[in-house]
């Protein structure tokens, strides 16, 4: 959707709405016919209902835009005053300690990299102008020289390092237990890696990628910031881990229960948990902005899929499309490889599925009819759906 077709449909639904509002006002302040005042609230509510993902998409953008004009009048401030401008906490919070990725797409709704590129660059500023450690102190209300960008310092005997500023690689070390802010990638290939219980930010990837178990006094990462990518690809149970309530992608691709998993709440990126193999218990996040991998499911019992994902689907091991329900909103493909009839199919709601459904390149030729029908009763209600 380019800027010209979402302006046409943001006025399409203005306009739906102001000719039916006022009539439901009306019959309600003059206490109407209750059936009246019945069928008009419906009308109301199909009107809600059929621009859904576009109201979840200006609201989205809503509060994207505040994050942007935050960051714009923190660099039009330092533009004006110079060097000796004097930053508050909570700008430099928003400076240092708030990430926006990103996504390279040409809708109007998406979240340009500008914002990201223009906080990195002010960062970059401030370190060329030497204020970064001072910055990074105020922050976190320590001395200037428990900043550092010099790894030696990190895992000095008896460091007192609170912010790394770039990547650290613990896996024959140990972090500080003062270390609250790495600002860029921080992993471990051990496989029994341990955290400060301090860590409060990572601005890039956190990998444990080697942690099969999380160790007896469990993992806490909620109170921790992520910027980038969470990767714990090996952990094969959850008990014991606490995850952040927003990250970029987080990988769980070992994970063969839910037991003891709680997601986040809130994923800008990619979700793997491609080991599982029964969405008992499952609870995913209500939005995912990459791609949902669950390509072991050979059912979709017990599956509630998030609202809007907005990558490919990955549901490669499904053997049956009885009781899947798709999200309102699927930005990319949806993979279905495996089923066995294109029975189910029917019954799916493909209103909000921008890329192409891959069935089993093994149907029938009556299962290849069955999907021709479909494509063309989702033609007569509006919906062009392409199946390859």
């Amino acid at each position: 959707m380019n800027q010209k077709e979402a302006c046409a449909e943001v006025k399409t639904m203005l306009e739906e709405m102001q000719k039916i509002s006022p009539k439901l006002k009306d019959l309600v302040d003059s206490e109407g016919n209750l059936e009246e005042i019945k069928k008009t609230k419906e009308v109301l509510q199909d009107i809600l209902h059929k621009h859904r993902v576009l109201r979840r998409n200006l609201k989205e953008w809503e509060r994207r835009s505040k994050k942007i004009q935050r960051i714009d009048k923190i660099a039009e401030k330092l533009k004006k005053e110079g060097d000796d401008a004097d930053l508050s906490v909570d700008e430099l919070h928003a400076l240092y300690k708030q990430e926006m990725r990103g996504f390279d797409s040409s809708s109007p709704f998406a979240f340009s990299y500008y914002a990201h590129s223009e906080t990195r660059g002010l960062r970059e500023k401030r370190q060329i102008e030497g204020k970064t450690k001072e910055d990074y102190a105020r922050i976190y209300g320590c001395k200037p020289e428990q900043v550092t960008s010099e790894e030696d310092d990190v895992f000095e005997k008896n460091s007192n390092i609170v912010v790394f500023i770039g990547d650290i690689d613990f896996t024959k070390k140990e972090l500080p237990k003062t270390l609250k802010h790495v600002s860029g990638n921080l992993q471990s290939d051990s496989k029994n890696a341990k955290l400060p219980k301090n860590l409060e930010y990572v601005g890039g990837h956190f990998t444990l990628k080697e942690l099969q178990e999380i160790p007896k006094e469990g993992l806490d990462l909620q109170h921790v910031t992520m910027g980038g990518v969470l990767n714990l690809s090996s952990l094969e149970s959850a008990e014991g881990l606490k995850l952040p309530k927003k990250t970029q992608s987080l990988y769980l691709s070992s994970l063969e229960s839910v037991k003891g998993l709680v997601l986040p709440e809130t994923l800008a990126g990619d979700l793997s948990l491609i080991s599982l193999t029964s969405a008992k218990g499952l609870v995913l996040p209500e939005a995912i902005g990459g791609r949902l991998k669950l390509r072991s499911l050979t059912s979709a019992e017990g599956l509630v899929l998030p609202k809007t994902v907005g990558g490919d689907l990955y549901l490669r091991s499904l053997e049956s499309a009885k009781g899947l329900v798709l999200p309102e909103t699927l930005g990319g493909d949806l993979w279905l490889t495996s089923l066995t009839s294109a029975e189910g199919l029917e019954s799916l709601d493909y209103t909000g599925v921008r890329g192409i459904v891959w069935p089993p390149k093994a149907f029938s030729d009556k299962d290849k009819e069955k999907v021709e029908e479909i494509k063309v009763e989702q033609e007569k209600k509006g919906i062009n759906v392409t199946f390859f």
